[in-house]
């Protein structure tokens, strides 16, 4: 695997086994990226105004995510990658994640104290191969599967997602996207906000960097008695940091463990 300087893109090869008979057995070179940082705050309009104090850049709207309870603002973060701030849709709530599941990402959103760094996705040329690989390092994969949300001119922009889980790192095992025939967000996004590195701090480093480096992940993975996503990012005001706190970790342990909603 040939990792750039800054750690935001990777190409390597993908050695595939033990495939379904319409697969042929094969050497597939798939290039990986740093696709974008998910910034989860509880207020969308808060959550702007602190990063535009932190880099000079005013975040666009993005749009809602219908059914999900949740909407966000974007900024582009440096060649093919951005930043997302997600916070509770006020049109969608209340929230009732018992009765429905797939709103229990955005009831906790709804109540952290802080913003916080939720997890990061990257982005894969192939993610049929992506799926592949993390079946042979024993990850359980969801999808590829397909996802879309609608921006404020009413139209949509369209992807495809896999996502790991039965790993028991949560949050810290980011998903792989690819944006399908979409524009990619940083290109329709502002710009002056560039990410600098990831680093995810773990108790559990050396596992959780088997995986990093079995899926082409281009983030660092240190030793640290507790687990954390530092996000580095530079702008006309300097350098800064966004960061990953606590109140997500039980919701990611549950998620990665038993399944996704």
């Amino acid at each position: 695997m040939r990792k750039s300087i800054n750690g935001i893109m990777a190409l390597f090869v993908l050695s595939l086994g033990c495939q379904s008979d319409h697969q042929q057995a094969s050497e597939q070179q798939v290039t990986t990226q740093i696709d974008h940082v998910i910034w989860a705050v509880p207020d969308l309009d808060r959550g702007v105004e602190l990063f535009r104090e932190m880099s000079g850049v005013d975040p666009i709207v993005g749009g809602i995510h219908p059914g999900r309870g949740t909407r966000n603002s974007l900024v582009s973060a440096g060649d093919n990658m951005y930043l997302e701030i997600i916070a509770p849709d006020p049109a969608q709530m209340p929230f009732d994640p018992e009765e429905e599941p797939v709103l229990a990402f955005a009831s906790v959103i709804a109540t952290m104290p802080n913003p916080e760094v939720d997890m990061f996705a990257f982005s894969a040329t192939d993610l049929e191969a992506i799926a592949d690989r993390a079946r042979e390092l024993g990850l359980n994969v969801v999808g590829p599967t397909p996802g879309q949300r609608e921006t404020p001119d009413g139209s949509l922009v369209r992807w495809s997602h896999v996502d790991f889980i039965g790993h028991g790192f949560g949050q810290f095992v980011p998903f792989a996207l690819n944006w399908l025939d979409s524009a990619h967000p940083s290109t329709t996004s502002p710009t002056g906000a560039v990410i600098e590195s990831i680093t995810v701090e773990h108790p559990r480093a050396d596992e959780l960097r088997r995986i990093y480096e079995g899926l082409g992940v281009p983030a660092e993975v240190v030793q640290a008695d507790e687990p954390r996503i530092i996000v580095r990012l530079i702008s006309e005001t300097g350098s800064f940091e966004v960061t990953s706190g606590t109140s997500l970790l039980d919701y990611y342990a549950a998620r990665s463990s038993d399944n996704i909603n």
